[in-house]
């Protein structure tokens, strides 16, 4: 499994998250510390608890990336997308990753 989460404050919450799946699964999990877009490049960041995003006025600048240049699973299987309103931008870094393996898409 693979999670992306640009704001650093969120990483331990994820952490815990992680462990409990791993525990329970065996799972693996790879966290990076960005945010998935379009392209690989740095943006604006409004944090907001859980709901923190992409805003012009951000508190924070935070590394994004495009998932088609950092994964080479040869399966993915499935991909939860939450990522409060830039959906486009994150779908379009990972066309080939999408065309490749047709996975289950969950948007939010």
């Amino acid at each position: 499994m693979v999670a992306l989460e640009p704001v650093i404050e969120h990483l331990k919450d994820i952490n815990k998250i992680v462990e409990y799946f791993k525990e329970i699964n065996n799972l693996e999990t790879l966290i990076i510390p960005s945010a998935a877009w379009s392209e690989n490049t740095f943006l604006s960041f409004k944090v907001a608890g859980m709901s923190s995003h992409i805003s012009q006025s951000g508190d924070i600048i935070v590394p994004a990336v495009r998932m088609d240049d950092i994964i080479h699973l040869s399966s993915v299987d499935y991909i939860k997308i939450d990522v409060e309103g830039a959906d486009f931008q994150a779908l379009k870094g990972m066309t080939q990753i999408i065309k490749g393996n047709k996975p289950f898409l969950a948007v939010s």
